[in-house]
Order: structure tokens, then sequence, then C-alpha cells
């Protein structure tokens, strides 16, 4: 039996939502998140680059970013959240 082969967009949006439940995993490396997405980590950075227009770790730093200012722009519903988790 033979196992079909993601295109790579199905390996980007694999990513990104592997990414998008273990973002705050601060233990979550790019190698593995490529090892379950069935590639090896340097594929995955030719697959990301062409497609997000951003390496897997810039993607990672720039996602995670953006949930830190969500989190301050919302401070006042988050108040129980702090900074320093942030």
């Amino acid at each position: 039996m033979r196992i079909a082969r993601l295109t790579e967009e199905q390996i980007v949006t694999q990513f990104c939502r592997l990414f998008e439940t273990h973002f705050a995993v601060s233990r979550c490396s790019i190698p593995q998140l490529a090892n379950l997405c069935g590639i090896n980590n340097v594929r995955l950075q030719q697959i990301c680059q062409e497609h997000l227009s951003l390496g897997p770790k810039a993607y990672l730093i720039h996602y995670r970013f953006n949930k830190a200012c969500e989190l301050i722009k919302n401070w006042p519903d988050n108040r129980r959240c702090m900074m320093s988790k942030i």
C-alpha cells in the first residue's frame, strides 16, 4: 500500500494548524513540526519561504508577537493574565 504525498499547500496548511495548537509550548521545535508534517526541516524551510514568505522560525516569532499584541490590546479582558506570561 502506498501513502499519498501531501502537496506543498497541504504541508503549509498542516504546519500552520500544528503551529497554532503548539505555539505556546516553548519547547516546540521546527524539526518536531517538520517531522509531524512528514518532511525534514530543510524542506519545511523551503516550502514555508515559498508559500508564507517567511521561514518557519520567522513565522513562529511573527505569530507569537501578534498573539502577545492581541493580549495586550485586550488588556482589560485579560486582567488575570500577567505581563510576564504574555
